[in-house]
């Protein structure tokens, strides 16, 4: 007879628990809105204690799942300018589909700085990044006529050592700064979930995001279920 320890069945319950609701907020949102899934490796890596980098391809499905809606890898690096501040630069090339036909090539290139404090037992993490971002950069007429956006992070994660898992929230403000058409637009990300620690360098986490348009008539809506595993060679 398999018998399993306290953490064992604590962590199952846990499981079991994301899982049911991954599957009534799918549910319950896919009647009237689309229901997303975002699914990423990041790789990330550490140089000399001061540098840290990061990869990660990711795969966007819409139509409620039904649609491969874009692919798309992330890259950074950041450098180590204080126990509680980093400043770093990122770049993403993205392919957005249509129906699976090939529709937008994007470009996007920033820069960041993150602030981080821990409060026993949570991490509290912010991040401010300034993004330029290109839509057919050299196969179209406004292709090199950048939308600049504005974003706000702040992340609560709680984490103890003993505990395998890493419950988090987040929430994003984004805002279009250019071009002149687009300026003063907004929308925000909620996201909540929880990482799982399979031993120090690989873990997995599940998480639902809410983003929605603000200050708008129309806003739009989306909710996405995202799946991130992660490689952590630092």
């Amino acid at each position: 007879m398999i018998k399993f320890n306290n953490k064992v069945i604590v962590e199952m319950k846990f499981w079991c628990v994301m899982v049911i609701i991954t599957i009534f907020f799918q549910s319950a949102n896919a009647q009237e809105h689309d229901f997303r899934g975002w699914y990423s490796v990041t790789v990330d890596y550490e140089f000399f204690d001061l540098i840290d980098c990061s990869v990660s391809p990711q795969l966007r499905f819409m139509e409620n799942h039904a649609e491969l809606d874009s692919w798309l890898i992330d890259a950074d690096v950041s450098y180590k300018a204080s126990d509680w501040f980093r400043v770093g630069a990122l770049y993403r090339y993205q392919m957005e589909t249509d129906h699976g036909i090939l529709e937008d090539r994007i470009h996007r290139f920033g820069v960041m700085g993150k602030f981080s404090y821990r409060i026993k037992p949570f991490d509290i993490y912010y991040r401010t990044q300034y993004q330029y971002e290109y839509k057919n950069m050299y196969s179209s007429k406004n292709g090199l006529i950048p939308e600049k956006v504005w974003r706000h992070k702040i992340q609560a994660k709680f984490d103890k050592k003993k505990i395998d898992f890493k419950p988090f929230v987040s929430f994003e403000y984004f805002r279009t700064m250019f071009p002149p058409v687009d300026i003063g637009k907004q929308k925000i990300r909620i996201k909540a979930g929880s990482e799982y620690k399979i031993n120090k360098q690989y873990s997995v986490s599940l998480s639902y995001v809410f983003q929605k348009g603000i200050m708008e008539p129309d806003p739009a809506l989306a909710h996405t279920i995202a799946i991130d595993i992660n490689f952590d060679f630092k």
